[in-house]
């Protein structure tokens, strides 16, 4: 049995990745970031200059820049303190708890004729989706347009670190540029198949009378 077993989680990392927005472009600093710190624990985050440890640090202490984000993973925090606090019901308390009660209950007789309202949504959800891609082929799409993304971004992340005034550099970097130049190709290419597959499925749809029939009855 480990040590930690029978440790309190203070903070808890799970595949954290974080990316930022740089003048339109996307580029990953941690990717899939998991750790446990315990109490009376001490850690220590140990990288080469560049690798992400202040993002990191930055990450869970909610001070990441504001073109950071993160796009995958959770992060956990267990404070006592947190969950023993409790909010008084002052006066001011209780008169905000009567203003929006007296706005739900305003608002509340449009609940009337809401299911048939949602019943109209889902059919137009319906048919909206009979005209575009099924959920495994927009899936397929993300994932070899995410692939070729990355691709790009990770690529233009090294020719950053590439000196050009090295003879050696300069010539990796024009094969690397080449690359750059061939998966945004690439990925204007997977787009345009996208969009030819939902203009052939609109049209599929529009050909099939009794399809629209039945959705104009429902």
């Amino acid at each position: 049995m480990s040590e930690n077993a029978n440790k309190k989680v203070l903070l808890s990392l799970k595949n954290v990745s974080v990316k930022f927005n740089v003048r339109g472009r996307i580029l990953t600093a941690i990717r899939n970031v998991s750790l446990d710190i315990y109490e009376n624990e001490s850690i220590a985050i140990v990288g080469e200059s560049g690798s992400g440890k202040s993002v990191l640090t930055k990450t869970f202490a909610g001070m990441l820049d504001s073109n950071g984000f993160i796009p995958e993973g959770s992060i956990i925090y267990s404070d006592d303190e947190l969950s023993a606090t409790t909010v008084r019901l002052t006066p001011f308390n209780r008169r905000l708890i009567n203003y929006l009660s007296n706005k739900l209950n305003k608002y509340a007789v449009a609940e009337r004729g809401a299911a048939e309202y949602r019943q109209i949504l889902a059919k137009q959800s319906v048919i909206k989706h009979e005209q575009t891609l099924t959920e495994e082929e927009e899936e397929s799409f993300k994932q070899r347009l995410t692939a070729v993304h990355d691709d790009i971004v990770e690529t233009n992340n090294y020719l950053l670190t590439l000196d050009r005034k090295n003879a050696k550099d300069a010539e990796e970097i024009r094969a690397l540029e080449a690359k750059v130049k061939g998966l945004a190709e690439q990925e204007k290419s997977i787009a345009a198949e996208r969009d030819v597959l939902i203009k052939k499925h609109a049209e599929a749809y529009q050909h099939d009378e009794r399809l629209r029939g039945q959705d104009e009855k429902a």
